[in-house]
């Protein structure tokens, strides 16, 4: 089944990305350097910004996922769904 690419997803990247571009580009700031994505309020500008957020967003979501994942089945010792799925008896 194809998923149809809906204003969640793509809300659900930018939003993170934005805020670690936006982080990003303060903390250089804060050290003295120049801004990360220097926007200067053209359309052009922004809709660069928002690519470029979007696949941050993207990157941020892949590293999370398997961080979390491996976390999981860590402390879990496998798949939590694995122990209500399989009928295994103690």
């Amino acid at each position: 089944m194809i998923q149809k690419f809906g204003l969640y997803d793509f809300l659900a990247n930018l939003i993170p990305g934005l805020a670690f571009l936006w982080a990003l580009s303060w903390l250089a700031q804060f050290f003295g350097h120049t801004p990360i994505i220097p926007v200067s309020g053209s359309i052009g500008d922004a809709s660069v910004l928002i690519a470029w957020a979007y696949i941050v967003g993207l990157l941020i979501q892949g590293v999370g996922q398997s961080i979390v994942e491996r976390i999981v089945l860590a402390v879990a010792g496998g798949f939590p769904s694995a122990r209500w799925l399989l009928n295994i008896a103690s």
